[in-house]
């Protein structure tokens, strides 16, 4: 039965302890910035705008759970969530959230894997953490484990579409009934009833109008002029943290502001507006090495969700 005293549910916040709710915990690249808009959109959820890496490292050895307490303190009256697609195969997080929200709803958005380690390929380029070079070239690197040794953030491409085996660490702390996992392709496919799924499980109010959802994509980037561009932008405005494989970004000088804005403009004005940015195609002896990678997990996955997933496995389809 909907609550809409969050003091008063039998989920969600401990009594005292940091006011959240529910995590959107993953997976990268597979939808969740479409749900965490949506749902941040609710007149009774309040969802954090930024992503919070509060329970990961070195964040939660800094006073992460106290700032995110901080955070979401002003909204206790609201169901509070947040969106952090990095949680879901990052095995310090499981535990450090069980130890402060028991209690807590996490949803799953997933997508097929292999679509979801190009596009994660893209992402990590942008961002200057792997070389940008033809996705095919740099695929086998990954999948022969080459580039791991001077980039050993593009491990990552391939770890974090293992959902079953990164469902099962989260099982370990919290109960089936505390978990959604919604498809990436069903949310593409019927987004009203997909986002009504995840309000029905937060026990929300159904009754809002969600007939005007626009679309559900979170453009990527693909042309790698554009890509090359957006990563030398990354480059001058993010420091990086080598252990912890992050990025934050950096004190910079009127020079160095310049060239970023210069560089964000030509992207944004120029090359953006040429309408290269097509998913590319992949060399099909690349795609069926990473089905095989995937195919035993997608096998776990489908046991552990009760989701029909055969569509994912390419080989065998």
């Amino acid at each position: 039965m909907r609550s809409d005293n969050p003091s008063t549910r039998a989920w969600g916040r401990e009594p005292g302890g940091v006011p959240l709710d529910f995590a959107v915990i993953g997976a990268q690249k597979s939808g969740s910035t479409f749900l965490q808009r949506r749902l941040g959109e609710h007149a009774g959820i309040m969802m954090l705008k930024h992503e919070s890496s509060h329970f990961e490292d070195p964040d939660y050895g800094r006073g992460g759970v106290q700032d995110l307490a901080a955070l979401l303190a002003p909204h206790t009256s609201s169901i509070t969530g947040l969106k952090r697609p990095d949680y879901l195969p990052r095995p310090e997080v499981p535990p450090r959230v069980a130890a402060h929200i028991p209690r807590i709803k996490l949803v799953a958005v997933l997508r097929e894997p292999v679509s979801r380690a190009v596009s994660a390929y893209f992402h990590l380029a942008v961002f200057g953490f792997v070389p940008v070079m033809d996705p095919s070239k740099a695929l086998t690197e990954i999948l022969d484990g080459r580039m791991q040794k001077d980039h050993p953030k593009s491990q990552e491409i391939l770890d974090f579409g293992r959902y079953a085996e990164n469902l099962r660490r989260w099982r370990d702390w919290f109960a089936p009934e505390q978990f959604l996992i919604l498809l990436h392709e069903d949310i593409a496919r019927d987004p009203v009833g997909s986002l009504t799924t995840a309000l029905r499980f937060l026990e929300a109010d159904e009754a809002v109008q969600l007939d005007s959802l626009g679309s559900t994509a979170n453009p990527g980037v693909y042309w790698l002029p554009r890509v090359r561009l957006r990563a030398a932008r990354s480059r001058r405005y993010y420091a990086y943290d080598t252990g912890y494989g992050k990025v934050s970004p950096k004190p910079m000088s009127p020079l160095t502001w310049g060239a970023v804005a210069g560089i964000t403009a030509v992207d944004k004005f120029v090359l953006a507006r040429l309408g290269r940015d097509r998913r590319p195609a992949i060399d099909p002896a690349v795609r069926q090495r990473l089905h095989d990678y995937y195919d035993p997990d997608i096998d776990d996955l489908t046991q552990l969700v009760d989701h029909d997933l055969s569509s994912w496995q390419g080989g065998r389809r």
